[in-house]
């Protein structure tokens, strides 16, 4: 009892508002054993650290005893789910937090019923909702009722609403988020954001949702970035069968073959849980203190992530201020509060893992806890700061601020002597850098002799005319999808008769109003919905044969085409469209990346670029086999496709095919067939080959060439899509004639 009276000190001294939520606490703490029992559980996976900063001792962190109630919500999910501890971890700190939070993993591993249990056992009003893809607005809102006022000026007939669904509960839970339409996610981001409607605050506490991953077998869409932002805990959920848990598997076929008595228990709410007391827990969040020291680690961990890992600007990365700077440390101290603890303490600090599994790229994303362990294990190496500027130096009578006199009498020959080294080190950096580029050349031609893999292109080409050629692609992928068709969960565009009374919900209000009055056979006007398709494939067949290499030129034509790939994937990322990468020598290569499996086409873009930015370079130009395996991959998703295909391919060479059919005659009746447009992209000086030319024409694709300049070691591209195939002589002559 002198522990928690003790905490109970501590913790009023810590602010007002807390001391009434640790009082209320501390009279169900007698029940010391259930409470010691569930603390190893909520506790990180990273106990034994140390819990101090730069030596500075926190004793009220130290001390924290868990609520009781929050114990009972875990434990209650633990006899619910087997396994899955991240996601119950970040579902209690969205409860404590008020933030929302994001599950997504295949079908049938317990999302859902995870979500509904913390929702109901949480004993606040609950809302549960699966999206699909005809979705309305009012599914989630509320009734859409017909409102008929009299006024001087006449009847006023307008659309009301009837508050339902996430107006009015405290919390949500979202099934299968990822198959809803934009219609409903525009609404829905508001929400989520403001907890706000039509000026309106909502009770909104926190939102569950789950969805599938963007795979193909699941037939769904990647979340839009804006929409995946809002929530700030994102867990990432796998089967136990998949993952060899067999032990957890075994314990959930004991669960279930028990008898009903002796099975889990239900989902009834926790006692003592309502809206009063996740008021107590908002007043000890308010209160919960962050340290300064905590605060820098958690900015040098967001540096790290940008400066050492390039996810700063230009890379498609979610570090969104938001996120990172108001949620985060949000978070943190909802942790601390979990744990009992009036103050952060570093291992709150590794939440981030919750908050960066789908906004940051998967590979760096494992290594956030190696990354906040360098943090903290620099930031625990730095001496502390003095207190008072020139405190312990300059001796008696010194000036503050002032260095001692002898250090004035020395201060100009030091100065001398670091000029003098610096003008010898530059004299040995440029004689260095001159051996280096020697030496580099060497290696370039003794690898070339030996076929050995060159180094990856960590020098991208400067390319003048690169935003055209995207610019002219990008109006390639929009103008195939111009053609909007009809679909229940499109959006409303226009007007149109209405067939029968089930297409009442997207009538005209007033006029469905008017003929309620009067009925008759002509039935009012109705919201025509039409979408788009959004997705499709894009094929890039990419030479790599060893005319690209040009070891002499440092690679210039290899870089380009790597260079050039990488801004081409992250066209088809805005599009939302899958990537398949193929390189082709004599022979062809395809690549999968990590991700896709043994799916061709697939949105794992960041594997892609890694791939393209290989050098190598290998056999004789073939272009026929290389065009034939990306058609058998369209031929497979054709099926899947239906009427309405987006499909492209992008293919850069430098010259005319070696091996092979020369003319691709059947390769260009097959592209026709599969409604598969080529763009084709020539890298060289020399007269525009032929056969590319003609397939592009024929596939209605756009036809590019990249002009390289040795001596400079520039690139120019230019749109010959309009030029006569005769006159690509002359047109190429008058290109490399200009000067860049």
């Amino acid at each position: 009892m002198v522990l928690f009276s003790s905490f109970a000190v501590a913790s009023c001294r810590r602010a007002r508002g807390l001391a009434v939520f640790v009082s209320q606490r501390t009279a169900v703490l007698a029940l010391a054993p259930p409470v010691a029992a569930h603390t190893k559980r909520l506790s990180s996976s990273r106990v034994g650290r140390p819990t101090q900063l730069n030596g500075d001792s926190q004793p009220s962190a130290s001390t924290g005893i868990p609520d009781l109630r929050l114990l009972e919500l875990r434990a209650m999910l633990d006899r619910q789910i087997i396994g899955h501890e991240d996601a119950k971890e970040a579902l209690l700190l969205g409860l404590l937090a008020r933030e929302h939070v994001y599950i997504e993993g295949p079908p049938g591993i317990g999302k859902t019923q995870l979500a509904e249990v913390a929702a109901e056992a949480a004993g606040l009003s609950r809302f549960f909702y699966q999206f699909h893809r005809d979705t309305r607005v009012n599914e989630l809102i509320g009734d859409a009722t017909i409102v008929r006022e009299q006024t001087p000026d006449g009847e006023i007939i307008r659309q009301g609403l009837r508050p339902g669904g996430l107006l009015e509960a405290n919390v949500c839970v979202l099934d299968d988020i990822s198959r809803a339409p934009g219609e409903a996610l525009n609404v829905l981001l508001r929400m989520l954001n403001e907890r706000k409607y039509a000026g309106t605050a909502l009770p909104l506490r926190c939102a569950i949702a789950t969805g599938n991953p963007t795979r193909e077998e699941f037939f769904n869409e990647p979340l839009d970035p804006a929409v995946l932002d809002r929530f700030t805990l994102q867990v990432s959920a796998g089967g136990l069968v998949k993952g060899a848990d067999w032990e957890a598997a075994a314990r959930v076929v004991r669960q279930y073959c028990a008898p009903a008595s002796e099975g889990s228990a239900g989902n009834s709410g926790i006692n003592g849980f309502s809206a009063t007391q996740w008021g107590l827990y908002d007043e000890g969040l308010s209160a919960v203190e962050l340290p300064e020291e905590l605060m820098q680690a958690l900015l040098k961990v967001l540096a790290a992530l940008v400066a050492e890992h390039g996810l700063g600007t230009g890379h498609p990365s979610l570090l969104t201020d938001r996120t990172f700077l108001v949620k985060a440390p949000r978070v943190m101290r909802a942790r601390a509060l979990l744990e009992g603890r009036t103050c952060c303490t570093e291992e709150d600090l590794y939440v981030l893992r919750l908050l960066t599994r789908f906004r940051i790229p998967e590979a760096i994303h494992d290594r956030i806890s190696e990354i906040i362990d360098k943090v903290l294990e620099e930031q625990r190496e730095e001496p502390p700061p003095p207190d008072k500027v020139g405190q312990g130096g300059g001796g008696k009578g010194a000036s503050k601020g002032e260095p001692p006199q002898s250090q004035q009498q020395q201060h100009q020959p030091s100065q001398e002597k670091a000029n003098d080294e610096e003008r010898t080190k530059t004299k040995e950096s440029t004689f260095a850098s001159h051996l280096l580029s020697a030496l580099k050349y060497m290696k370039f031609f003794l690898d070339s002799l030996r076929g050995v893999t060159p180094k990856l292109n960590t020098d991208p080409v400067n390319i003048e005319g690169a935003e055209m050629l995207l610019k002219s692609l990008s109006g390639c992928l929009q103008r195939s999808t111009a053609d909007m068709w009809s679909h229940a969960g499109g959006v409303p565009r226009q007007w149109r008769p209405m067939r029968c009374l089930s297409e009442a919900e997207d009538a005209d209000m007033v006029a469905l109003s008017l003929w309620c009055s009067t009925p008759s056979p002509l039935l009012p006007r109705t919201a025509q919905r039409q979408r788009t398709q959004r997705g499709g494939a894009m094929a890039i067949i990419r030479d790599i044969s060893d005319s690209m290499s040009r070891p002499r030129q440092e690679y210039l034509l290899a870089r380009c085409a790597s260079t050039t790939v990488r801004a081409i994937v992250e066209l088809a990322r805005s599009s939302h469209m899958r990537v398949g990468y193929t390189e082709f020598g004599d022979q062809s290569f395809k690549h999968f990346t990590r991700d896709s499996g043994k799916e061709f086409f697939t949105r794992d873009y960041l594997g892609i670029q890694e791939l393209a930015s290989n050098l190598a370079t290998r056999g004789s130009t073939h272009y026929q086999q290389a065009i034939r395996e990306v058609l058998t991959e369209f031929e497979k998703v054709a099926k899947l496709a239906g009427s309405e295909r987006r499909w492209h391919a992008v293919m850069l060479s430098d010259g005319e095919p070696t091996a092979g059919c020369r003319d691709l005659t059947e390769e260009r009746a097959w592209a026709q067939r599969l409604k598969v447009r080529f763009h084709t992209i020539f890298i060289g000086t020399g007269r525009y080959p032929a056969v590319l030319a003609q397939l592009a024409m024929d596939t209605g694709g756009r036809r590019f060439q990249a002009v390289p300049f040795y001596e400079s070691g520039q690139v120019r591209v230019v749109d010959v899509s309009n030029e006569p195939i005769a006159d690509m002589p002359r047109w190429n002559k008058w290109i490399y004639g200009m000067s860049l």
